[in-house]
């Protein structure tokens, strides 16, 4: 038995490939086809016999390949699959992004304490604050320069 996978293009967000059928054989489609599913595969199906891809058995079997890859395709549940791939591309950018966030704050919140404490002659506290746990916290929250906290105030 031969299993085709599809691929479903969103052309108005740069291409993105979404798998319609996982476990499958790929049939390379060349153009862009803005049709429906079964004007798709009898495209993708025609572009592989010219190309030479499993021609042979294409051109015997083409019927039951067609149907299959029609009636096996379950637009609810592949728009489910892709609503769970988006969320977790949006989820992985989100962290992504968070702790880019997190990373810059934390390194102003740094530069503005050392800042304070040289201005202050307070070299001894700097190298505390790097060696001992909790002291950079403390400095932190004494010049008001925890960034997290305002955060939370606002």
């Amino acid at each position: 038995m031969l299993q085709i996978q599809l691929f479903m293009y969103n052309w108005r967000e740069g291409g993105r490939k979404k798998d319609l059928h996982p476990d499958s054989l790929t049939f390379p489609v060349k153009e862009r086809c803005s049709c429906r599913t079964a004007q798709a595969v009898d495209h993708a199906v025609t572009e592989c016999i010219q190309e030479g891809i499993l021609r042979e058995f294409l051109l015997s079997q083409r019927a039951e390949v067609t149907a299959m890859s029609i009636f096996e395709y379950d637009e609810e549940e592949e728009k489910r699959k892709l609503r769970e791939t988006e969320y977790e591309f949006g989820r992985e950018d989100g962290i992504k992004e968070g702790r880019e966030e997190g990373r810059e704050e934390g390194r102003e919140e740094f530069r503005l304490l050392v800042r304070e404490l040289l201005a202050q002659g307070r070299r001894e506290e700097l190298d505390r604050a790097v060696t001992e746990d909790g002291y950079l916290d403390q400095l932190l929250a004494e010049f008001g320069l925890d960034i997290r906290r305002q955060g939370e105030k606002e």
